[in-house]
């Protein structure tokens, strides 16, 4: 997923999709959840989120965007890729042990 972009749109959203031909398409929102203690957990949903459970062929002119970050967390690509397939990443724990 080379054309993959995490980008700030005008309207001050974060949005992760894939470009093409000047667009970003199936998008997610990038979720900021407050936890206790003042840290912060971040998620992506779908941007139809609650009518909407999957990543659909939603199209955003890439004229609406402000920002793009550069160097994508992991976390965040395994996660779109997660919603865009619905197959889930195993990933290690901080023992070495995979958690699916």
């Amino acid at each position: 997923m080379d054309n993959l972009k995490l980008v700030k749109m005008v309207s001050g959203e974060f949005m992760l999709g894939e470009e093409e031909n000047g667009n970003l398409k199936d998008v997610a929102v990038l979720q900021v959840i407050p936890q206790q203690g003042g840290s912060v957990s971040l998620t992506l949903i779908p941007i139809g989120f609650p009518f909407e459970q999957q990543l659909t062929a939603t199209t955003i002119a890439c004229s609406m965007i402000m920002y793009e970050v550069k160097d994508i967390p992991a976390e965040l690509k395994d996660r779109y890729i997660e919603l865009k397939s619905n197959i889930k990443i195993a990933r290690p724990d901080s023992s070495g042990k995979v958690i699916l």
